[in-house]
């Protein structure tokens, strides 16, 4: 299972930034079984984004990666979907570079604080919301 995924993980990258997301829905729709695979993709994908929200007010889970692991997996689950992941990666690119490259640059336990203080803020905004919604 790791390697397959390693090796799934290599060729995403291999790929030119703004067709990434095509090709890899373009390889899955050439293997056995596809009607399937799109169906369990967008049935995890909205597993997970429910899980994301439920689980938002809650500080110590991290429910941003979850909620945007399942618009990913929901949208390889159909061409348009790929296409929108491709052009937003492309659009993404300039104004992220720099914070990327500040990323690469913090030591681990930068990563580490940096990565507290966002779960942080995310749970205070998201128990903010609640408040408000709650009241």
């Amino acid at each position: 299972m790791l390697k397959w995924l390693r090796r799934q993980w290599r060729e995403f990258r291999k790929g030119p930034p703004g067709e990434r997301f095509k090709k890899l829905y373009e390889r899955r729709e050439r293997t056995p079984h596809a009607a399937l695979k799109k169906a369990l993709y967008f049935g995890l994908g909205l597993i997970f984004i429910a899980v994301g929200i439920v689980t938002y007010p809650i500080p110590v889970i991290p429910s941003d990666p979850i909620i945007l692991f399942g618009i990913a997996a929901m949208a390889q689950a159909s061409w348009y979907g790929s296409s929108a992941l491709d052009w937003l990666e492309v659009k993404l690119r300039v104004p992220f570079r720099p914070l990327a490259k500040l990323w690469r640059r913090l030591p681990r336990w930068g990563k580490i604080a940096v990565s507290i203080l966002w779960s942080g803020l995310a749970a205070f905004a998201g128990y903010g919301v609640y408040r408000l919604f709650a009241d």
